[in-house]
């Protein structure tokens, strides 16, 4: 008979181990009942319920018996896990309840929240914003030592503009001008923008920050957006022509005994009226220049005050070196006569562009130049030297002809219409006394090397005598201060070719 060994050998074993585990089970429970009182009180109540002459040694109702154990024991030890942790969420409870502040007070004000903004315009026409930020925040101890709990923010925003290249960006300002210089778009083949444009709007970015914490002082709107172009221009035979297309502002300057014996009294008395021009020639008449006069008299309030016993070294310093100014400019108008800005008709430009040596293109004092502004043009010539971070700047004869009822108070032209033609390399070899008349005729055959004039339009004809001519007075009565004459900046190279048509 064919008896199946592994089946018998696999079924000893698990019976040995049953056996194994329920001698180590009771093994457990006898250390248990002798050492642990719960385990001695649940095997007691085991042993009374279960009926010992019912006890079999089968593997399976030891397994149910072990069961019945563990699940009495998890029971017991989950109650008593229960009861130990509501002790100790009791205890937690009770410290907070020690420890907790009293609620704090209701808040019933509506504290401020967002932004309030308005926008207004600086009397330089600058357009100002205003924003106040407002927020809540934490207690005033905790605000107060904060950096950036109250502040102020200011931002000076300013677009440079690009240079007009083409003849219909041009002739947005100055209409028909392709037609009031026929030639004038066969010079763009050879030209190119200006570097001055460029170093121009350098400086004026400069100025801003220099001045960026005083509003006042600051460059006004009009100002800032004085030039719509420089071109450097070249006909085919050569002729070089500087372009620039701008506003026109102006002041009242100048003297000359010879021609004007006689100023008026707010000029000759006044601190800031300025007797220079650059352009200037040597003195013909014996005409005192007016001018001497109230210099002479500020050198005497001078010496009056140096005299006085309670002046202080740094002041004696101070007026010694402005009477030596006044003297030294009273010996310069006793040998050189100047243009008068209320009689002459002259154009100013950046002294830095008058001083460059290096570029043919650049004008200096005494060129030959035109102003056309609407259907006319005017003669004139390069006569004095202004401020670089301002172009579009004339004689006050020049914008009082331009605009009727002009007073110095104001600009002639507020926005960049009027175009400026010099004709670099063409000034006298000797300055001399105007002749306006001279001047016409100059700029007319200059004015026939590139082109001429169209017809139907007018070229202005400067007869009167300056005997006949009143000087245009100020609305308020008071004059402007001198522009200030600055180092000239370094020209960069020219970058840009220029396309009539673009």
């Amino acid at each position: 008979m064919f008896v199946n060994t592994k089946k018998m050998n696999k079924k000893r074993v698990r019976s040995g181990l049953s056996w194994i585990a329920l001698s180590l089970l009771i093994l457990t429970l006898v250390v248990g009942y002798s050492f642990d009182p719960t385990i001695r009180a649940l095997l007691l109540s085991v042993w009374q319920s279960v009926d010992h002459a019912h006890i079999s040694p089968d593997p399976v109702d030891a397994d149910e018996t072990l069961m019945q154990i563990e699940a009495k024991l998890r029971e017991e030890n989950d109650q008593k896990l229960k009861t130990e942790l509501a002790k100790e969420r009791e205890k937690a409870r009770v410290s907070r309840e020690e420890k907790q502040e009293p609620a704090p007070p209701a808040v019933i004000i509506e504290m401020p929240r967002g932004i309030v903004s308005d926008i207004t315009n600086l009397s330089n026409g600058i357009p100002l914003r205003t924003e106040v930020l407002y927020g809540t925040g934490e207690t005033a101890l905790e605000e107060g030592q904060l950096h950036d709990s109250f502040t102020a923010t200011y931002q000076l925003k300013m677009r440079i503009p690009r240079p007009a290249i083409s003849i219909l960006d041009i002739e947005k300002a100055t209409p028909e001008l392709s037609k009031i210089l026929p030639g004038f778009t066969a010079l763009f083949p050879l030209g190119f923008v200006s570097p001055t444009h460029e170093t121009l709007y350098r400086n004026k970015i400069s100025d801003l920050r220099t001045n960026s914490r005083q509003l006042g002082a600051l460059l006004s709107k009009p100002n800032a957006y004085d030039c719509n172009t420089i071109l450097h221009l070249t006909n085919k035979k050569g002729r070089k022509v500087f372009f620039m297309q701008a506003d026109m502002d102006a002041i009242l300057k100048g003297s000359d005994g010879d021609r004007a014996p006689v100023m008026p009294a707010s000029q000759v008395d006044s601190i800031d009226y300025d007797p220079f021009t650059a352009y200037h020639w040597r003195k013909v008449g014996k005409a005192p220049n007016p001018m001497i006069a109230g210099w002479e008299r500020r050198i005497a309030i001078g010496k009056k005050e140096l005299d006085a016993p309670a002046i202080t070294p740094e002041r004696k310093a101070w007026v010694d070196e402005r009477l030596a100014m006044l003297q030294a400019a009273i010996e310069a108008m006793k040998k050189r006569s100047y243009l008068i800005s209320a009689y002459d008709p002259y154009i100013v430009l950046p002294i830095s562009i008058l001083k460059d040596a290096k570029d043919p293109y650049a004008p200096k004092v005494g060129d030959y130049a035109v102003v056309i502004y609407g259907r006319k043009i005017y003669p004139c010539i390069v006569g004095d030297a202004g401020t670089d971070t301002q172009v579009g700047e004339a004689s006050a004869k020049m914008a009082s002809t331009l605009v009727s009822g002009w007073n110095s108070t104001q600009k002639a032209v507020g926005y960049p219409g009027v175009c400026y033609l010099v004709f670099p390399g063409s000034r006298e070899v000797d300055t001399a006394p105007p002749d306006h008349k001279k001047w016409s005729a100059k700029c007319l055959t200059l004015l026939g090397e590139i082109g001429g004039l169209g017809n139907g339009y007018e070229y202005h004809d400067w007869t009167t005598r300056v005997a006949e001519t009143a000087a245009p007075a100020p609305a308020d009565g008071k004059l402007k201060a001198p522009l200030e004459k600055k180092d000239p900046a370094p020209s960069p190279k020219p970058a840009r070719n220029l396309n009539p048509q673009d």
